[in-house]
């Protein structure tokens, strides 16, 4: 087994592109109108990537705590984890902005 994440600064390094241009979609056509497109043509929601990413985590979060008795996303079993993790990856959590399925 290799190394971690955290032992590989990835958090840094997400933290650094999310607050960076690329974070807030500094060289994409942010303007409107906002309408569910093509899955090829990506996002197309006004939300910025650092925002979606920041709505996407914390809603993570409470779905742990309304699933699993209160338990934080991190204190739950790898299984819960994958549970959580495949219901936004199918789009059944509800989002504002954009779909779970898109987050994921």
């Amino acid at each position: 087994m290799g190394p971690g994440a955290v032992s590989l600064a990835v958090p840094y390094f997400i933290d650094r592109q999310l607050a960076g241009s690329w974070g807030f979609n500094a060289r994409e056509y942010m303007d409107g109108p906002f309408e569910d497109g093509a899955e090829t043509q990506g996002n197309q929601s006004a939300l910025n990537r650092r925002d979606a990413f920041l709505k996407g985590v914390r809603l993570i979060q409470n779905q742990a705590k309304a699933n699993f008795e209160g338990e934080a996303y991190y204190d739950l079993t790898d299984e819960q984890q994958d549970e959580i993790l495949e219901s936004f990856e199918s789009g059944d959590v509800e989002m504002r902005g954009m779909s779970s399925s898109q987050f994921f």
